[in-house]
């Protein structure tokens, strides 16, 4: 173990082998959700798109409708409304000076519900965002908030999220939230990287893998892996703390190269603005076929909290480490303390032999173009000459103030899309404005975009303006074609990249579409809620399907009206619809409701539906 002292290394042994659950201690906090099982299916700086996850998001069962409490005394600070994101959430400013964020809940409680749809019918949109003082909603430990849900999200589950005095998500586990674990992570898969193109790995260029094969992973001694030149190495490590199988974040990984540490990722904390440091961690921009692994080493510009260590495969002449067999060990452990543990003998030479028999094979990382990859493009070297292959080749560094982490290269080249690509925006009512364009990246340490010039056609108007319907869109295999940006400068086509790929310019020809309702649709009482101070709809929900797959919807541009007067509807994008929640006051009998919608594109469409309103049932 690696701990300053003796003293230390009990202190944090007995803390895991007891843990204090939330509601165990009267003194200390309560847990969020009233459900008897304790689940995780998220859990703490998790890896997201350009994003860390902020806190633990809590399995409900795949359901809706658990009560939601506030875990201390305190009052609510916020409440937000929208459409994906957080959905409905609520902040709660404790008295020791935290902030809760309850995020995806169905239903506020009667008060914050009654506020919030003030704002929504005075605003005349769905989206919500109040602002309170500490004397305005005081709330006691154990108060009901909500009930649980899915808004913003594509599944049932309560998102929960501890923050300290200066707004810093910090990981619940560490703050009076501890769950029963006793599932050790895995290690299901370490690489060897080439750092630079003179470096070999088993006699041979390359990346090389040694991979577990099953779900129990690696484990114990590896055996010796033969290099030369300096090998970097990633690790693809899941842990699970129950048998859902649930695939969460280890909370502290640790290397040592003969026996001295030379890295260190421990979860503890973060603020909001480091966001972008979470692409120093993880090689997805690498390969996008084959799942994200964990680097093994501290990248200079990574200033996060719980991260040590260094560049340590350059050793200490900055080119390699000594020739030699030099013990290495990687250790994977989770919050509750149990640990999957690997070892190996890294084996430094100045040739690099190929071994007779090797657990370990060859699978190149990055990007290879050209007759026989003469042209490779990796997250630490490139070589060849891209330009014979078509590219332009952008650098980028942060001393020449580009908006970057660190220096990388994007290499930059106009391709026509295959037939399936052009089936596919067809299929999402997207007409091509003009060549695509391939934005090849092996890393991606960007602080949030890179500016970029993108070629292609725009229709324009009678007046001369510019079609507002044409925009950038980026392939996302099994997603398709998804909107980058809209095009509205007549003057350029610049644009922000926000991640590497194929891209191209479309026009979107094709509105949303209403996915057809048998007429009359039928609306009937509500169910009766069974949790206090959560009062329901007195009619039920009805789902509107709402399908666009080209620009997608523009939330601001729905209008809804149920008997020619306005209503607040809830868009929930995530499964295709729009929610109606009919006002109590609705009567029994025949109602029209009339919906018009547009795209981001500007195509607009509209639809009256027929509603019968039954006291009873049929």
């Amino acid at each position: 173990m690696m701990f300053s002292d003796k003293f230390t290394a009990l202190v944090v042994l007995t803390m895991f082998a007891f843990p204090v659950l939330a509601g165990d201690d009267p003194s200390g906090p309560v847990w969020p959700l009233d459900l008897s099982t304790r689940y995780l299916t998220s859990n703490f700086m998790e890896f997201r798109g350009g994003r860390f996850h902020a806190g633990l998001d809590l399995k409900t069962q795949s359901r809706e409708g658990f009560t939601v409490r506030a875990v201390e005394d305190g009052y609510i600070s916020r409440i937000r409304c929208t459409p994906t994101a957080y959905g409905r959430v609520i902040y709660l400013r404790g008295v020791s000076g935290r902030t809760y964020v309850f995020a995806h809940l169905s239903r506020f409680n009667d008060d914050l519900r009654q506020r919030v749809e003030q704002q929504q019918v005075q605003n005349e949109t769905y989206r919500a965002r109040l602002e309170f003082q500490p004397h305005q909603i005081p709330i006691k430990k154990g108060q009901v908030l909500g009930i649980s849900g899915q808004s913003g999200t594509g599944g049932p589950h309560l998102h929960f999220e501890v923050r300290d005095r200066n707004q810093r998500p910090v990981n619940p586990l560490d703050h009076g939230f501890t769950i029963s674990d006793t599932l050790p992570p895995v290690i299901h898969r370490l690489r060897a990287w080439q750092v630079n193109e003179s470096s070999r790995i088993n006699g041979g260029p390359g990346e090389w893998v040694l991979d577990a094969g099953d779900l129990t992973g690696l484990k114990g001694d590896q055996g010796v892996l033969n290099v030369s030149g300096p090998v970097a190495f990633s690790a693809r490590m899941v842990d699970a703390s129950d048998m859902r199988g649930h695939k969460l974040e280890p909370w502290l990984l640790e290397l040592t190269l003969d026996d001295e540490l030379v890295y260190r990722c421990r979860n503890e904390r973060y603020s909001f603005h480091e966001n972008a440091l979470q692409r120093l961690e993880w090689t997805d921009w690498a390969n996008t076929d084959i799942p994200r692994e964990h680097w093994l080493h501290r990248r200079e510009a990574n200033i996060l909290k719980g991260r040590e260590g260094d560049l340590w495969y350059l050793g200490n002449d900055g080119k390699s480490l000594s020739p030699g067999d030099h013990s290495m060990a990687l250790r994977a452990v989770d919050h509750a303390g149990n640990e999957a543990n690997i070892n190996w003998i890294l084996r430094v030479q100045k040739e690099a032999q190929i071994p007779e028999e090797t657990l370990w094979y060859s699978q190149p990382m990055g990007y290879s173009f050209g007759d026989s990859g003469s042209c490779r493009l990796t997250p630490f070297f490139s070589s060849g000459d891209p330009e014979k292959e078509g590219f332009k080749v952008m650098s980028l560094d942060p001393q020449n103030e580009d908006a970057v982490l660190e220096s990388f290269q994007i290499w930059v080249r106009n391709v026509e899309p295959a037939t399936f690509y052009k089936n596919a925006a067809r299929d999402q009512g997207l007409k091509m404005m003009g060549t695509g364009i391939q934005y090849a990246a092996a890393d991606w340490p960007i602080e949030s975009s890179v500016p970029v010039f993108m070629p292609g056609s725009r229709d324009s108007l009678a007046d001369g303006s510019v079609n507002s319907s044409v925009g950038v869109y980026r392939f996302k295999n099994k997603k398709g074609w998804q909107l980058v940006t809209m095009l509205a400068d007549p003057a350029s086509n610049n644009f922000l990249l926000e991640e590497p790929g194929l891209h191209a310019v479309f026009q979107d020809f094709k509105p949303p579409v209403f996915l057809p309702l048998k007429q009359p649709v039928i609306v009937q009482r509500g169910p009766v809620s069974s949790v206090a101070g959560v009062t329901y709809s007195r009619w039920e929900i009805t789902p509107v399907r709402l399908i666009d797959r080209g620009s997608g919807v523009d939330t601001g541009s729905i209008k809804v009206l149920l008997d020619g007067q306005s209503l607040i509807a809830e868009p929930d994008f995530p499964r295709d619809r729009l929610l109606i929640h009919w006002p109590d006051a609705m009567t029994s009998g025949e109602h029209s409701l009339h919906i018009e919608v547009s795209d981001r594109a500007g195509n607009t469409t509209r639809s009256t539906f027929e509603i019968q309103v039954m006291e009873d049932s049929p």
